[in-house]
């Protein structure tokens, strides 16, 4: 910070940064080395400067985080114990489980059909209702496991916290 003499305002040192103004008794008294922070300026010899250039520090770094991070934070808070999320997450995993389970059993039926072998009625219907058994105890599974995972997902948006998610097998 440069020295002033208060008798002519003249800074003397390697800084000329200071500026002067007319005091209480018309004597010329130095405002002190400028700091500029967000648009408002600051002088050195003002006894709130350490005050006034934190308040504008903490207004400049709110203002960013505002305008960064806010964003963010308010559409990850949008999403949760979002139903519509939920809904269409569930309805995706109960989609993929049955034409995964399709697929299955298309494969099944091409594969008795590359041997030659065809299935009675009764091994039909046997197959059937075996078959539509394992489909709804798969999708109750699926449906399950997806709203566990959605729960999971919103509390590690609450508490920021990435550990360790639920199995399926709990």
């Amino acid at each position: 910070m440069p020295n002033y003499n208060p008798v002519n305002a003249a800074p003397t040192g390697s800084a000329s940064t200071g500026s002067t103004f007319q005091g209480r008794f018309g004597l010329a008294q130095p405002l002190g080395e400028a700091l500029s922070v967000g648009g408002q300026t600051f002088y050195s010899n003002d006894g709130r400067f350490a005050e006034g250039v934190n308040a504008a520090i903490l207004r400049s770094q709110y203002a960013n985080w505002a305008s960064t991070y806010k964003p963010i934070e308010d559409e990850l808070l949008a999403s949760y114990k979002n139903p519509a999320i939920k809904a269409q997450a569930t309805q995706e995993s109960m989609d993929l489980f049955r034409r995964g389970y399709a697929a299955t059993q298309g494969a099944t039926d091409r594969r008795l059909a590359g041997y030659g072998l065809t299935l009675t009625p009764e091994q039909q219907e046997a197959r059937t209702r075996s078959s539509n058994l394992q489909q709804g105890l798969g999708t109750v599974s699926a449906f399950n496991g997806t709203s566990r995972r959605i729960e999971d997902r919103d509390k590690q948006l609450l508490t920021g916290f990435s550990g360790i998610s639920r199995t399926g097998d709990e």
